[in-house]
């Protein structure tokens, strides 16, 4: 079982770094979807069978949640390994979500 660790000040700005990041990253995807669909695939018209400007709002409503999250476990003295190790998978796969999208929408 693994047990709560002090969490070094650094390791604490990173994430509050992140987290303000992920949460200006979710207000742009909601507020600005349509011009965001726009810009990065214009030709596509849905994905998910929903259309690209709903599909980056309810992106960026997780993005905001992500980012709640993650200012929750900066804001702690004691993090476990694990939410630490759990926030950085999940920045991994948003970037290559993100490659992802960008390839497919270059397709269509």
């Amino acid at each position: 079982m693994m047990g709560y660790r002090p969490a070094p000040s650094w390791m604490q700005r990173v994430l509050r770094w992140n987290s303000g990041f992920s949460l200006c990253s979710g207000l742009a995807l909601v507020l600005a979807a349509t011009p965001l669909a726009n810009l990065i695939a214009p030709q596509l018209a849905s994905v998910l069978g929903l259309g690209l400007p709903m599909f980056l709002r309810l992106i960026g409503l997780g993005v905001i949640g992500f980012a709640a999250a993650v200012w929750w476990v900066a804001s702690h003295q004691e993090m476990l390994r694990w939410q630490v190790w759990t926030i950085a998978s999940l920045d991994a796969d948003w970037v290559l979500g993100s490659i992802a999208l960008l390839i497919f929408a270059g397709e269509h």
